[in-house]
């Protein structure tokens, strides 16, 4: 099925591109007081931008579509060959495990897992390099699953449907900017014992 017969269409864009904004507004202190105006918060708030866009798109209409992945893949590459964010050889390989453990999970899921988040784990190892993307898709992970259990607490079945891609896109934001920390305490608690 086309993505027109999906649920998308140029209005829902137009519906979206405020929250996006706005998005964008509240994130920009954060990567201002982390980055300052370096590269990296340019390309970082580009990969905001990103990340909330399809968030809502998939919030909305239940998928991640590919008109969307292309572009955000492509800037990625950009980045990584400026070497703003990611070594480009590091950002390539991240992209090929991202994808391709999402991609395990989808088959072992029977379906539970969509083919646009499997493409949006690729997208984020481009941007973020293997070492941030394992800290995005365990956060992710987390994320997703503490909704779940919230959302089955509260409606008190275990039939619920519930997008991963915005959990995979908070993960991939709080990586951007925090997993070289988080990678750090990690490290420091392993040696401590």
């Amino acid at each position: 099925m086309g993505e027109q017969g999906n649920g998308f269409n140029t209005r829902m864009l137009l519906r979206e591109l405020p929250f996006v904004g706005l998005g964008i507004l509240i994130l920009t202190p954060f990567l201002y007081g982390s980055l300052g105006t370096s590269g990296r918060f340019w390309g970082l708030l580009i990969f905001s931008g990103f990340l909330l866009f399809l968030s809502f798109i998939d919030i909305r209409c239940g998928m991640i579509f590919n008109k969307f992945l292309l572009p955000m893949a492509m800037t990625g590459l950009l980045m990584d060959a400026a070497c703003l964010l990611v070594d480009p050889l590091y950002g390539c390989l991240a992209g090929i495990m991202g994808g391709g453990l999402l991609l395990l999970i989808r088959w072992g899921s029977n379906g539970g897992m969509g083919g646009g988040d499997v493409k949006l784990g690729a997208v984020l190892g481009i941007w973020l390099g293997p070492d941030k993307l394992a800290v995005a898709l365990f956060l992710a992970f987390i994320l997703g699953a503490a909704a779940g259990v919230l959302l089955v607490l509260s409606r008190g079945t275990t039939r619920l449907w519930m997008p991963f891609g915005p959990f995979l896109s908070m993960g991939g934001w709080l990586a951007a900017l925090y997993g070289s920390r988080l990678i750090q305490i990690y490290e420091e608690m392993i040696w401590m014992n």
